[in-house]
């Protein structure tokens, strides 16, 4: 693929870029969740919630799921802006472009966003 963002075009140092940066706000948003529920910001026993949600999102279920912190409207572009030369955005890309930067940023996010959500939860639960 050609590195063309003025065209519309997104290449994969970009989208690693991209990806990065989505791995990093799911390792926040997880840190924030993990401090009001399970920590400093939470009151009892954090045991049986973080057995609930890691069964929750080893099963799948929805609504642990669901419940979990989603990314920033403005995630992609962000981190697009960030990523491309000269802070490309979002809008400028062509919607084949601006798919693969959104589905790369939100699959990213979605799957370190699980993993780390489980990682808070075992800590607590063999801290």
């Amino acid at each position: 693929m050609t590195r063309c963002l003025s065209r519309g075009h997104v290449d994969h140092d970009v989208l690693a870029q991209v990806m990065h940066a989505a791995r990093d706000d799911a390792d926040n948003a997880a840190a924030v969740w993990e401090m009001d529920n399970l920590g400093g910001r939470s009151a009892g026993d954090p045991t049986p919630l973080a057995r609930k949600v890691i069964t929750g999102i080893d099963d799948g279920d929805p609504v642990i799921l669901d419940a979990l912190p989603g990314p920033s409207i403005d995630g992609p572009a962000e981190a697009l802006t960030q990523a491309a030369p000269a802070g490309a955005d979002l809008a400028g890309l062509c919607p084949g472009c601006a798919d693969r930067v959104n589905d790369a940023y939100l699959t990213d996010y979605v799957q370190r966003l699980h993993d780390a959500v489980v990682e808070h939860c075992e800590y607590h639960l063999n801290p």
